[in-house]
């Protein structure tokens, strides 16, 4: 008796598109390191979302600095929401977001903010051929 796949008329026709997004019952080919880069992305969405709105409550020059923070603060969910989703149209998003935060962490002379900019940065470059 063999065991091995069935001959392709025995098997239901399937799109490139639905064999790449599962490998499995429930499994996806998500990298790794892009759902753990979504997930502290995510984390770090929810521990800003206070403290912006606690900017925002002193007004003027302020309010207008939370505003852009905010804006920034969305942007990334939206950015992330395309990482988990394995959209190649946000890798460019992607690209200038963490490009911008290793800018400003170069200005600010946060050695560890470079350090993990670097790493994203050249991750989503190794990884980049796997969106669709």
């Amino acid at each position: 008796m063999r065991s091995g796949p069935s001959s392709p008329s025995n098997s239901p026709s399937r799109s490139p598109r639905a064999t790449h997004s599962r490998s499995g019952p429930g499994r996806t080919n998500r990298p790794l390191g892009i759902s753990i880069i979504c997930a502290l992305g995510v984390l770090g969405f929810f521990l800003t979302f206070l403290p912006i709105l606690e900017i925002a409550s002193f007004g003027g020059g302020a309010g207008f600095i939370a505003l852009v923070l905010l804006v920034f603060n969305f942007g990334h969910l939206v950015i992330l929401v395309g990482l988990w989703n394995m959209n190649s149209s946000i890798l460019p998003w992607a690209y200038l977001f963490y490009g911008l935060g290793l800018l400003f962490d170069l200005v600010t002379l946060s050695l560890g903010g470079m350090i993990i900019s670097l790493v994203i940065l050249g991750y989503l470059l190794s990884v980049a051929d796997t969106f669709d």
